[in-house]
């Protein structure tokens, strides 16, 4: 197997320059779409709390559920350029386009320049990993830092006397489980391809047990708080749904691919691959970098669908440092087939499922869920005909995304924005009861904006009072605008 993924001397275009234009075309395909959704889910949490101070944000962060290296960036970056949507998403496009640089040299350093260039251009089409590049989270810097990491990983085995490698190593390592949780599982692949090794053949590890030691070092200041929120996450669940069936494998690796027929192809591949490792290969053994692939494509892939029957944690954006390694897979199982093909249709079979990712490619994915702006400017409308219209907003929680399109200034004013959403007669709650009675008393018109309110309201207070005032003959404007559902009750 050593020999399956040599070089061959057939290049697309010389490395550098391959590189650098799969580079550039990242860095202009994804900043013309990045403000082409609405600041939306988690996005306006993240930086409503990011424009605090450094004690407000460390006091955050004791009960946030994700790590501080995201919050900590964007804080810095928010206080110099500010909070408007181009602005908050530059740092998660900057981590994405830099990502393909990784997963170039990947392919290129430990298989072929093919691996490389095709894995690449599979990333750079992925609906799914140019949505994140968007998204003002931490999803594109963990999936940056994961293949980083791999990078370096794959550097220490293969010239393990060079310490600079393992200094790079035990940064990445410590700034991903400073970014995600999940930061550990990227760690655990990395044991577990070093037992491989030593198993099979006896390696020099002292070097990679200083690495790990110097990580847990570093994590030590935030050890109490990551055991408390893993014991609160355990105990309490998740808002995450568990999988159905089987067929959530199906689904996720269709996420991966853009469209089933892509998914299809994968599998094929794949299949095709295998075949021709049990019967055509006649070198059987699997070189290092070929294991750490697999392995970081396939344990979490499958072993986190298991888990999640227990803890429900199977979703695209928890699964973003996957896709990365099914992209080098996929790239690998083609360039498998030149045992079997002449290398010149290997070529045109690798530029055709290209071109596949490229016709199927959607760089609005989710324009049609993610309509909070349309919300906002609805809301706006119904208060310019009417200023004292009570809107009830549930759960509480969304009055930041509903305040940053309604009323940057708002917003802005972080300390106060509940206050100020108040003095216009806009109450972000979780039970009617918490909307003093004078102002329901008030014959106003009302708007109930319905973000999935029973997930808060399990009584359902907010829609039974809603209820009544439909059945006492009030008129009934009921609006769907993306995930959102808006009723408006006028005199």
């Amino acid at each position: 197997m050593n020999k399956l993924y040599q070089r061959i001397n057939i290049p697309i275009i010389n490395i550098n320059i391959s590189l650098a234009l799969v580079l550039m075309l990242n860095f202009i395909l994804k900043i013309i779409y990045i403000n082409a959704l609405p600041l939306e889910g988690d996005e306006p949490f993240t930086v409503f709390f990011c424009q605090g101070s450094l004690p407000e944000l460390i006091e955050m962060i004791k009960t946030e559920n994700n790590p501080p290296l995201h919050f900590l960036l964007l804080s810095i970056w928010v206080k110099i350029f500010g909070i408007s949507p181009f602005s908050v998403r530059f740092l998660s496009y900057l981590f994405s386009c830099f990502t393909v640089i990784y997963i170039y040299k990947i392919g290129s350093n430990f298989f072929s320049h093919f691996v490389g260039f095709f894995a690449s251009l599979f990333f750079t089409f992925s609906s799914l990993n140019m949505l994140f590049s968007h998204e003002a989270r931490v999803y594109s810097l963990f999936a940056f830092l994961t293949a980083g990491a791999f990078f370096y990983f794959l550097k220490c085995l293969k010239s393990k006397t060079t310490n600079n490698n393992f200094i790079k190593l035990t940064l990445f390592n410590s700034l991903i489980i400073y970014a995600h949780f999940f930061g550990f599982i990227v760690l655990f692949i990395q044991v577990l391809t070093l037992i491989y090794i030593i198993i099979n053949n006896k390696i020099e590890f002292k070097k990679f047990i200083y690495s790990y030691i110097a990580v847990f070092i570093l994590y030590l200041p935030y050890l109490i708080i990551f055991i408390n929120r893993f014991l609160y996450s355990t105990s309490n669940g998740t808002w995450v749904s568990p999988p159905t069936d089987i067929s959530a494998l199906y689904f996720m690796l269709w996420s991966f691919c853009n469209v089933p027929f892509i998914t299809v192809l994968l599998i094929v591949f794949l299949l095709m691959a295998l075949f021709i490792y049990l019967f055509k290969q006649k070198n059987k053994d699997i070189n290092f970098q070929t294991i750490l692939v697999l392995i970081w494509t396939f344990v979490p892939f499958i072993g986190m669908y298991i888990l999640s029957f227990k803890v429900p944690m199977y979703l695209d954006r928890y699964l973003v440092f996957v896709s990365i390694g099914f992209y080098l897979i996929f790239a690998m199982a083609i360039y498998n087939l030149r045992v079997l093909l002449n290398i010149k249709y290997v070529y045109i079979l690798s530029f055709a499922v290209s071109l596949l990712f490229i016709i199927s490619f959607e760089p609005k994915k989710e324009i049609d869920k993610r309509k909070a702006n349309e919300c906002a400017l609805k809301i706006k409308e119904i208060k310019e005909k009417n200023p004292s219209t009570l809107v009830i907003l549930s759960p509480d929680y969304t009055f930041r995304t509903f305040s940053y399109h309604y009323n940057r200034k708002y917003f802005n004013d972080y300390k106060n924005t509940i206050t100020l959403l108040n003095n216009e007669n806009i109450f972000p709650v979780n039970n009617i009861n918490l909307i003093p009675n004078h102002i329901l008393k008030l014959k106003n018109d009302i708007v109930f904006i319905d973000n999935w309110a029973s997930l808060v309201d399990s009584k359902e207070t907010i829609k039974s009072y809603i209820d009544s005032l439909k059945a006492n003959g009030k008129n009934v404007e009921d609006f769907k605008i993306g995930g959102t559902k808006i009723t408006y009750l006028n005199q």
